[in-house]
């Protein structure tokens, strides 16, 4: 986990130990533009979820099981994935689940440390007074959480660190990464690969498609619509637009961008036999560019905030 991380999910048995041990890291998240999603076993009242959307933006998802922490990760392809060591058979296996995801998704994962050398240190000075605010509306620190709710930083451990390093609960860690590597991690790599090669060649298809196309026109009243490229135009910002809507995954896009834009370059050259299919004139210069401008916008559009469906799942 860097300083700053686009999108991250902070499993936690309660909020009122999230926001103790980890509130500074999400309220940091939030304000350098990132999302911050929290996980917890047990709702909240109208007042502390108030309390808490101060620090996370309001979106709080209530697991009923170990599912709902994959469910939700999953939807945030681009997530840190955060999680405390656990105390209880419940947190355990909502540790677990959180595990499982993290491996799956290709993420670190990273738990709640008091120790000397951790692997990442958050400096939480901006963010403390608000920290402490929404801990005082949620029932303040407990004797265990007490010296890390008013400290200037928070620290975390990266799982695989925490392991080698043999920490307290370094059997529970273990248990979690060797379930979750023997469950997902196989089929990661080759997933990953067959979705870039896949929306790759998505790319090329609706690329080669818009630029037989975009030169059709149709008489309306006299006047010639260029109604292929309205339709290519459409077709490639939907494709592209909606692909970061679902996957958000840059490296996804970016695989159906590039053969999207280099089906059109390779288009616009003349063939062994002098013929082009991209032939002079403004409608070929607007498709020309279009994808290309297309894809560096959604490409290098901010990380957007999670569905609003996502911020009170209760138990209903």
């Amino acid at each position: 986990m860097a300083n700053r991380a686009d999108r991250a999910v902070f499993v936690f048995p309660d909020a009122r130990s999230a926001v103790a041990v980890a509130g500074g890291t999400m309220a940091r998240v939030v304000e350098e533009g990132g999302t911050s999603t929290l996980i917890t076993a047990l709702p909240l009242s109208p007042g502390e979820h108030d309390a808490l959307a101060r620090l996370t933006g309001g979106d709080h998802v209530v697991a009923a099981g170990p599912g709902d922490v994959v469910d939700v990760a999953e939807n945030r392809a681009a997530t840190v994935l955060i999680a405390p060591g656990v105390a209880s058979p419940a947190a355990a296996a909502v540790a677990v689940a959180a595990g499982e995801a993290a491996h799956r998704l290709g993420v670190p994962l990273f738990r709640v440390t008091d120790g000397a050398e951790p692997s990442r240190r958050i400096d939480i000075g901006l963010q403390r007074d608000a920290k402490l605010d929404a801990l005082v509306v949620l029932g303040g620190a407990t004797g265990a959480t007490a010296d890390a709710a008013g400290a200037a930083t928070e620290s975390f451990q990266l799982v695989d660190d925490a392991i080698d390093g043999g920490s307290a609960d370094a059997s529970t860690t273990a248990a979690t990464a060797s379930r979750a590597a023997s469950v997902a991690e196989p089929t990661t790599v080759g997933n990953r690969i067959w979705s870039v090669v896949l929306a790759f060649v998505i790319g090329v298809v609706v690329g080669a498609v818009g630029t037989v196309a975009h030169t059709t026109t149709v008489a309306i009243a006299g006047v010639d619509v260029p109604i292929g490229l309205i339709l290519a135009i459409i077709a490639v910002v939907s494709l592209l637009v909606g692909l970061r809507l679902v996957m958000h995954d840059r490296l996804i896009v970016g695989a159906c961008a590039v053969g999207l834009v280099g089906i059109v370059a390779l288009f616009t050259l003349p063939s062994f036999g002098g013929s082009v299919l991209i032939p002079e004139g403004i409608l070929s210069v607007i498709w020309t560019l279009t994808p290309a401008f297309t894809a560096a916008l959604v490409l290098a559009w901010p990380s957007l905030p999670p569905r609003a469906q996502h911020a009170h799942r209760a138990a209903g």
